[in-house]
C-alpha cells in the first residue's frame, strides 16, 4: 500500500508463491516451475522497485485522469504494462 501523496511505503502483504512461470529455450517457450522453498514466503520487489512501480501507475491514471485496474510484469529488472482498465467496482 501507498500513499499517493508522497509515496511513501504504507503496508506490505506478501503473499504465498509456490510457482513461477519462466521462460525456457530459444523459441520462448514459457513453462511453471516451483519455487524453492525458501523464497515461497519472500517479498518479490524491493522498496525501491515498489516505488517505482507506483510512480509508473500514478502516471497512467494522471494521464486517463480515473483511477484503474493496472497489470504489469517485472522481467529483468524492468517493468512492463501488459493491461490498464478503469476500476469498474471499489
Amino acid at each position: 500500500m501507498i500513499d499517493k501523496r508522497d509515496s511513501a511505503i504504507l503496508d506490505i502483504n506478501i503473499a504465498e508463491q509456490k510457482k513461477m512461470l519462466v521462460q525456457k529455450g530459444v523459441a520462448g517457450d514459457i513453462k511453471w516451475v516451483n519455487i524453492a522453498k525458501s523464497k515461497v514466503e519472500s517479498q518479490k520487489l524491493t522498496g525501491k522497485q515498489i516505488i517505482e512501480l507506483a510512480g509508473i501507475c500514478q502516471n497512467i491514471e494522471k494521464h486517463y485522469k480515473f483511477p484503474c485496474d493496472i497489470e504489469w510484469a517485472f522481467y529483468k529488472n524492468k517493468f512492463y504494462i501488459t493491461q490498464s482498465r478503469p476500476i469498474t467496482t471499489l
